[in-house]
């Protein structure tokens, strides 16, 4: 192996007195500027400068700060000397010098100078240097100043230690009252979305209370008109009747006068016609009764009763990742307008009290996000694809949801190929938009929609492809898919899924957002609606729209 060996001095050279990577400043007084220095250079040499740059507590001393110490009661000349000897390893020592640099390497215990110094009285035979009497005298006028600093830093550290310590105590205490306040908050939010699941459940039964009104005076009519026409008829079969009795009873009259009168008759003539007799006497009494309350006592004695026509609405599992209540009534009042819909549950799944036990009960799942992040959304993802293979209907809007640059979207088995139509996006598209080419015209999701303004920024992702089986129902005017629908040719028993390139939320609680005037009250509905499997909970519905 062959060693080789090259001369770094000249490097170290440059940097004397040099600004480059200086994290150490010596100063003596206000008319000498600064001596710029490094922290490794010096403290190899110097143990002096080691202990007070390097201390033994060096964990309480914060890393890689500039450091700048005060020297006074110095020969600045001869402490340049011995600084340069640091870097260079170069001094040049006289008479009138050696005295000075010798007490500044005893001083500053700078072992390789105090050897330097050494070799110099050998040289010039001076008498033998006493380095008690020098470091004694020195250590009095100079480190005991030095030591009363340290003892003065060591003590403002301790203050400002306990300082922190009762700071982090306050921060503590703050922290607990802010955790009382946010429970407090969540309280109060539990407490509004009860409010409205009550105002949107007390909506409903009013509808339904109209529709059940509607319906009894709806059948009490029929009742009535069919009344009427058995009313009629009755009369009409009653005359009918009558007649035909009168002339059986003219003939009966007939037989019974003639009778006696025939000597010829049997005893089992006269039983029979005794007989007839009988039978038309009873038949007179009930015509009599019939006479005496013709038709008047029913009409007179008929009440209608409660009629239950009451509809099985559908069932709606709001799921939302949203801090603004108000974006989340705004958004299950648009859902509820129809009264079809029975019941809107809100499941919060940022403030993780979303359960999906109670969640796979309800017939559909519309699922948006807003300005927070889906708890465990990867959870919630593989929820939703086994809700949708339970037979469940999903409606997913696009916004948050299956934005990729923003860490606020759905994870997990709902976003795969295998259940969305068309899939996350890192592009976000904002700006004036209407919907554009309707694909297929003939889709419900688009039935009665005729215009859809986005609105200032009508937020969109640049979705523009959809993935296998799967159908595009609409596109907003810049080519971007509106509405997508996932089918499963394969799984029967899975439900229907609707993707909605838009964020659910409308100018009526933000002036950014799409115009409630337009048509997309319709096609929240719509999708609510087509998505809905009637067959899965027993569900009926009156007016059935699909």
């Amino acid at each position: 192996m062959e060693e080789y060996s090259i001369s770094i001095g000249t490097d170290y050279q440059t940097l004397f007195r040099s600004k480059i990577l200086s994290d150490l400043s010596f100063t003596f007084d206000q008319n000498y500027p600064e001596i710029p220095a490094h922290q490794m250079v010096v403290a190899l040499f110097s143990d002096f400068f080691k202990e007070i740059l390097y201390p033994d507590n060096m964990s309480k001393r914060e890393k890689f700060v500039v450091i700048r110490l005060e020297l006074k009661g110095l020969s600045i000349n001869n402490f340049l000397k011995v600084l340069q000897f640091c870097y260079t390893g170069k001094i040049g020592l006289n008479m009138r010098n050696f005295q000075q640099i010798c007490q500044l390497s005893w001083q500053f215990r700078i072992n390789r100078l105090i050897q330097v110094c050494q070799k110099f009285v050998k040289s010039n035979n001076l008498p033998s240097i006493t380095t008690k009497t020098i470091r004694n005298k020195k250590r009095t006028s100079f480190e005991k100043k030095q030591e009363k600093k340290n003892e003065n830093e060591k003590e403002n550290k301790n203050k400002k230690e306990k300082e922190k310590e009762k700071e982090k105590e306050t921060e503590k205490g703050k922290e607990k009252e802010k955790e009382k306040e946010k429970e407090k908050e969540k309280e109060k939010e539990n407490e509004k979305e009860k409010e409205i699941e009550i105002e949107i459940e007390i909506e409903n039964e009013k509808e339904n209370e109209k529709e059940q009104i509607q319906n009894g005076l709806h059948q009490a009519k029929q009742l009535k008109i069919e009344k009427e026409k058995n009313d009629q008829e009755g009369d009409n079969s009653e005359g009918k009747k009558k007649e035909e009795e009168k002339g059986q009873e003219q003939e009966n009259e007939i037989e019974i006068e003639s009778a006696p009168k025939n000597n010829g008759l049997t005893n089992e003539k006269e039983k029979i016609l005794f007989q007839k007799t009988q039978q038309n006497k009873v038949k007179e009494n009930q015509n009599q009764n019939k006479n005496v309350f013709p038709n008047d006592g029913e009409k007179t004695n008929f009440q209608i009763q409660k009629i239950q026509a009451r509809s099985i609405g559908i069932k709606v599992a709001l799921i939302v990742a949203d801090k603004d209540i108000g974006y989340i009534r705004n958004v299950a009042t648009t859902l509820s307008m129809l009264g079809v819909i029975q019941t809107i549950r809100v499941f919060r799944s940022n403030k993780k009290n979303y359960d999906y036990e109670q969640i796979k009960k309800l017939d559909v799942a519309f699922v948006y996000s807003s300005d927070s992040q889906f708890y465990n959304a990867e959870r919630l993802g593989d929820d939703l694809a086994n809700f949708v293979e339970d037979g469940g209907g999903l409606v997913v809007c696009a916004i948050n949801c299956l934005d990729s640059t923003d860490d606020k979207q759905l994870e997990g088995k709902i976003t795969t190929p295998e259940y969305l139509p068309f899939l996350k996006n890192d592009s976000l598209n904002t700006g004036y938009q209407n919907l554009g080419k309707i694909e297929t015209p003939s889709h419900p999701v688009i039935r009665d929609v005729n215009n859809f303004n986005g609105g200032r920024n009508s937020f969109r992702i640049n979705a523009k492809k959809v993935t296998k089986n799967s159908t595009v129902i609409a596109y907003w005017d810049d080519g971007t898919i509106f509405a997508a629908e996932k089918h499963f040719p394969k799984r029967s028993s899975c439900g229907k899924v609707i993707a909605l390139n838009l964020w659910p939320p409308n100018s009526d609680s933000d002036p950014n957002c799409w115009n409630s005037d337009s048509d997309g009250k319709t096609l929240l509905l719509n999708s609510i609606l087509y998505v809905a499997n009637y067959k899965r909970n027993d569900l009926k519905l009156i007016n059935k729209l699909y």
